[in-house]
């Protein structure tokens, strides 16, 4: 998803009513997350992962994946001025139960 090369299939792990909230916005639901992902592919020609850690979870919340990240994306060549916009995020998933 952060990379810019997001699948129809990359999206499966949300549920319908799903929330994702990082630096950029909150997506409410599936096809919100969707459209913020595939949003990026279209204003950014790639993205690198500079930095990914899964952190432990608190034993408070044993059902929680966090996650922290740098990631720098690269604007279109065609769009002026060309340049990188790095993003440092940290994201919290919810697992529910199967």
């Amino acid at each position: 998803m952060y990379s810019c090369l997001a699948k129809e299939s990359t999206f499966d792990i949300y549920t319908q009513d799903a929330v994702f909230h990082d630096p950029i916005g909150i997506a409410e639901g599936k096809g919100s997350i969707r459209a913020q992902f595939v949003g990026l592919a279209e204003i950014f020609e790639k993205a690198e992962i500079l930095k990914f850690r899964i952190l432990s979870s608190p034993s408070e919340v044993p059902s929680t994946i966090l996650i922290d990240q740098d990631v720098a994306y690269y604007r279109k060549s065609s769009s002026s001025p060309f340049k990188v916009c790095p993003i440092s995020s940290f994201s919290v998933f919810s697992l529910s139960n199967p």
